[in-house]
């Protein structure tokens, strides 16, 4: 990409790698971050005008409001679900985010703008939990949308939960469906061992987490993570899994 930069609207999200202090000085941790890195910059593509930034732990992704807005979002909500898979497979971590759109400046080297300040509030101060969480601006335009193709807002719509507080945010991904019309786990399936692996992921993940936060007693930590537990152990009851991640007496 040249180094013009370019004002144009955006669909931003600002997201944030969680519990990184831990494992910065770790080799293994370094290497999967310089592999994710390397694979998220497939996602950058000018041409399509698909951007992926990096900036320590926090990561922008943003799709430019050309001809279509829900296009636009759709871009950038698939992206953040492929982040929450990748940050959590590669390097043991959570992600937290917020998603919205709005006016940016965009070059090789900087991105700023009010699309930006306001995603990166919505992460800090509206997030939370683990979830990366769209602006309701968005929802509303995207709810009432009447662009020719409605594909791009189903799409959108589709990889959206709203939560207890009300927020709407980007379902993690998974795939553990049969690929029929069942939601249940195919137990018979060839790659049921990669459902095993990837249950042992998860547990092996929660408990690392859990015990971390209890060493240092940080509780407002832990709820984050029983949040993300307790997320996960609705996936598998909606998938028929016989698995659930251990929340501790106090938040279950």
């Amino acid at each position: 990409m040249s180094n013009v930069h370019k004002i144009g609207n955006y669909v931003c999200a600002s997201i944030d790698f969680l519990g990184t202090k831990e494992k910065i000085q770790q080799e293994w941790f370094l290497q999967n971050v310089a592999e994710l890195l390397s694979g998220l910059k497939k996602m950058d593509n000018p041409e399509s005008s698909a951007y992926v930034r990096v900036f320590s732990d926090n990561f922008v992704l943003a799709a430019e409001v050309t001809d279509s807005f829900d296009h636009a979002v759709s871009s950038v909500i698939q992206m953040s679900t492929d982040m929450q898979w990748k940050a959590l497979a590669m390097t043991n971590c959570l992600v937290r985010g917020g998603i919205t759109y709005g006016q940016l400046l965009v070059s090789a080297d900087v991105v700023i703008g009010i699309a930006l300040s306001r995603a990166y509030e919505i992460e800090t101060k509206e997030a939370i939990y683990p979830r990366i969480v769209v602006d309701e601006a968005i929802i509303d335009k995207l709810t009432n949308s009447r662009e020719p193709d409605p594909c791009f807002k189903h799409i959108a719509l589709d990889h959206l939960c709203r939560d207890f507080d009300g927020r709407q945010y980007v379902k993690q991904y998974d795939d553990f469906t049969r690929g029929d019309n069942s939601h249940a786990v195919n137990l018979e399936h060839p790659h049921h061992d990669s459902y095993i692996k990837k249950l042992n992921k998860y547990e092996a993940v929660f408990n690392e987490m859990v015990e971390n936060a209890r060493k240092k007693c940080d509780y407002s930590v832990l709820q984050k993570y029983v949040w993300w537990a307790k997320y996960m152990n609705k996936k598998f009851e909606y998938h028929d899994i016989p698995c659930r991640l251990c929340v501790p007496p106090l938040y279950s």
